[in-house]
């Protein structure tokens, strides 16, 4: 991890890392919403919300 750290500061960032990194986010919350949503702590219709707004925004981005 320090190795990736040392490349952030030299601002080595490319449009791939940035897409992925968005990418990673939507799959982490999409995880969460729907592991609360198993256990019974939200409602089964937020995890399906975020999970179509996510792959709207996901899919819509490069339209722009």
């Amino acid at each position: 991890m320090s190795s990736m750290d040392a490349w952030r500061q030299e601002k080595m960032a490319t449009p791939l890392g940035a897409q992925l990194d968005v990418l990673g986010d939507r799959m982490i919350e999409n995880v969460y919403f729907t592991y609360f949503a198993v256990v019974g702590m939200v409602s089964l219709w937020l995890p399906v919300l975020f999970l179509r707004a996510a792959r709207r925004r996901i899919f819509c981005a490069g339209w722009r």
